[in-house]
Formats: structure tokens, C-alpha cells, sequence
């Protein structure tokens, strides 16, 4: 496994250079400035860049580490298929590989990758945490969305999602869901696709939309992220919805079951039809997403921040 740090330095670059015009980022709120204008200054992840500040980076990392533009914006591997023939025709493989950050794809999921066809997949799990909503920075779903109008347009087997008003207006940003489950309801029309089991970063026991530009988090913070994430997938360990955690290995073992031919059982057809997304569409305009915690929602972010202060930006 090879794990590579997400940069937006290239897209901040773009942006910078061209006076906010070219490269909008998924990961960069471009109305800090607007929010604070208007006393809302509760967002852990709204930011701006301005050139000199990106200029100092790359200056930073030109002085200390002798990396030069090209090598601070690509994040460049070893190839595991260099030396390997190709057919004719075909350029060899090269040496290394150059990685950028997917989000520049509008596809902050990883899930291209997964959903070629020669991979066979039968569930994956996406846990979106990227920050798709303003000003709280909450999930919307649009990276699901997006992953699904390209395998759409390529005609890649995949579970139909519907846009992200959808998302918001159906609750689809606070808790899992499951797509895909009816197979009608995926590109192929058939068990070729996947389920995807999409898990929306939100609060349960802790405000976790945490700054993306903090450079440090404490050992009390990532507790709480670990809790939260453990409350968020077993909803609330079963005390939310008693049939959720049955319903996950429903979805693992679904497609296997079609292709021995056996039927759903009784318990998995009823949790597919309260947590599988039914096709029904809610684009009707939206608010602003705003989550309490899902375990105590009485709790206020105010409140709650009063003992537990985020990460400022």
C-alpha cells in the first residue's frame, strides 16, 4: 500500500494566478471572506490563499527540501508495471507514476479504480469526507454523484445516485446509505454493479468537520474522531436503527447470493427497503446544512465547543 498526502497547491496556484477565474477546487471555499462578513465564523474549514502565501510554500519547500515546483505538486512512485512489455504500438511503462489529488476530479472518493469491471466488486464502502457544503462543511454527496455520471457516460456497471439536493432533502448527509441494491437501479441493470455503502462524515458524538489546513490534532480530538466514527457506522451501536448493523452484512453477501441463485431472506429485504436509496428524487431548493449531533441533539455546536474547541483555521 502506498499512502499519499492530498494537495490542493497546484489548483491554489491556478486559482491565485488567474484571480480566482481557473481551477475551482472541491476542497476550497472561495467565500471565507463573505462568511466572516456576515458573523458566521463557526465553519472548521472554509480557508483562503492568497499568492503570497502559496509562493512562500513553494519557497519553503525549494530552500529545505530542493524541490522545485514540478515536485511539490505531483506526488511521484516507483511504477510496479515499469519493464513490463506492451503491445505494439503502446508507449513502455514509465519509471515513475505522478499522483494528484482526486478531488481535482471532482471525485474525492476512490472509487474509479474499483468499479472496472475486471475487479468484479460486490460491495464498496465510500466514507465521504470532503467539504462539499458551506458554511459548515458537510457532505453532499457530490463525489458519489460525479463517480456515477462518469461510469455512467463510460459504461461502467454502477449504482444510479441521484444529485446531491437529493442527498440534503432525503437526510442522505447524516446518515448511511446504501445504492444500488435493486439492481434497476444501477448503469447495468443487472449484479454486475456493485452496492455501494455511502458513509457521510456527521456528527453523532462529536463535531467532526475539522479544519483541513490544521496542522496538528490532539490525542482528545482524535478519540472523538475514532468515537464518532465508530457511533456514525453502527448508528449509534444499534440504538439508533436495532436492524442497521444486520443490514451491512445483507449488503456484503447480496451479490454472492444472486450468483449461487438464492433468494434475500426476509430480514435483509426489510432492511434493504429502509436504508437502500428507492429511486424516488427530491431536488425541491435546499438550506443551509446545519447537523446536530445524531446521539444528542440537543447539544448545540455553541454548547458543545465550550468544552470541546475545535481547530481553529
Amino acid at each position: 500500500m502506498i499512502g499519499l498526502a492530498g494537495a490542493a497547491l497546484n489548483y491554489w496556484l491556478i486559482e491565485d494566478y488567474s484571480n480566482n477565474s481557473l481551477a475551482q477546487f472541491p476542497k476550497r471555499s472561495s467565500n471565507f471572506n463573505t462568511l466572516l462578513q456576515k458573523g458566521q465564523s463557526l465553519s472548521k474549514r472554509t480557508f483562503d490563499f492568497q499568492i503570497a502565501a502559496v509562493e512562500g510554500l513553494l519557497q519553503t519547500f525549494q530552500q529545505l527540501f530542493g524541490l522545485n515546483l514540478t515536485s511539490v505538486v505531483y506526488g511521484s512512485v516507483p511504477n510496479p508495471f515499469a519493464g513490463m512489455k506492451t503491445k505494439s504500438g503502446y508507449p513502455p511503462p514509465p519509471m515513475n507514476l505522478s499522483f494528484v489529488d482526486g478531488a481535482e476530479s471532482g471525485q474525492a472518493l476512490p472509487l474509479w479504480p474499483q468499479i472496472q469491471p475486471a475487479r468484479g466488486m460486490n460491495l464498496l464502502i465510500a466514507w465521504d469526507d470532503d467539504e462539499d457544503t458551506s458554511p459548515y462543511a458537510w457532505n453532499n454527496g457530490t463525489n458519489l454523484y460525479n463517480t456515477y455520471l462518469d461510469a455512467n457516460t463510460s459504461s461502467l456497471p454502477f449504482p444510479i445516485v441521484p444529485p446531491p439536493t437529493t442527498f440534503i432533502n432525503r437526510g442522505y448527509t447524516s446518515r448511511p446509505t446504501l445504492f444500488g441494491c435493486n439492481v434497476s437501479l444501477t448503469t447495468s441493470g443487472d449484479t454486475r454493479s456493485p452496492i455501494v455503502l455511502y458513509v457521510p462524515n456527521a456528527p453523532y458524538s462529536a463535531y467532526t468537520n475539522y479544519s483541513a489546513t490544521a496542522a496538528a490534532i490532539s490525542r482528545k480530538e482524535v478519540n472523538q474522531i475514532y468515537v464518532n466514527s465508530f457511533n456514525l457506522l453502527t448508528q449509534g451501536n444499534g440504538t439508533l436503527s436495532s436492524d442497521w448493523v444486520s443490514c451491512i452484512g445483507c449488503a456484503v453477501i447480496d451479490r454472492s447470493l444472486s450468483k449461487v441463485g438464492m433468494e434475500r431472506t426476509e430480514q435483509c429485504e426489510a432492511c434493504f427497503a429502509n436504508h437502500c436509496w428507492d429511486g424516488v428524487e427530491d431536488n425541491s431548493p435546499v438550506g443551509v446544512v446545519d447537523l446536530p449531533l445524531a446521539l444528542d441533539p440537543g447539544l448545540s455546536f455553541e454548547v458543545w465547543n465550550q468544552t470541546n474547541p475545535f481547530i481553529p483555521n
